[in-house]
């Protein structure tokens, strides 16, 4: 996007998406019995933990961005953090209240769809914002 700080975000957001996306370990098509113990429902969660912990963090870097230069989509922006936010905790406590061991396909792709039309279209807008009035 042409912003430093907002861009390494991103990309430790993709990365911390794609072990969440690898749950090899878990994954019933790999062959190996899953086990019962709770490992692989405890990586799932603390890789979405902490997934959770940096969206919070660069939301909120985002969002103080997106105030200083008076961007004026903050608000509707701000909801969508909101509602992706609440539907993550969802998933959340989702996955604590049952035996999943592992996204489900839909869940996984929801997230992917999200991350990509997010970042593609809602933070190109503001990235483009930014780059006219601000050095263009």
């Amino acid at each position: 996007m042409g912003i430093d700080a907002l861009d390494a975000d991103h990309r430790e957001m993709v990365r911390l998406l794609n072990e969440l996306f690898g749950c090899e370990e878990a994954s019933p098509a790999r062959a190996a019995p899953v086990a019962h113990d709770g490992s692989h429902k405890n990586r799932l969660l603390s890789r979405l933990d902490a997934v959770l912990i940096h969206l919070r963090s660069h939301f909120q870097c985002e969002e103080t961005f997106l105030t200083a230069i008076g961007y004026p989509r903050l608000e509707q922006h701000r909801r969508e953090h909101a509602i992706e936010m609440a539907e993550l905790v969802d998933l959340q406590r989702s996955i604590i209240a049952t035996d999943a061991h592992c996204l489900s396909e839909a869940a996984a792709e929801g997230i992917k769809r999200w991350f990509f039309n997010h970042v593609i279209a809602e933070d190109r807008e503001y990235a483009e914002f930014y780059l006219r009035n601000f050095l263009g």
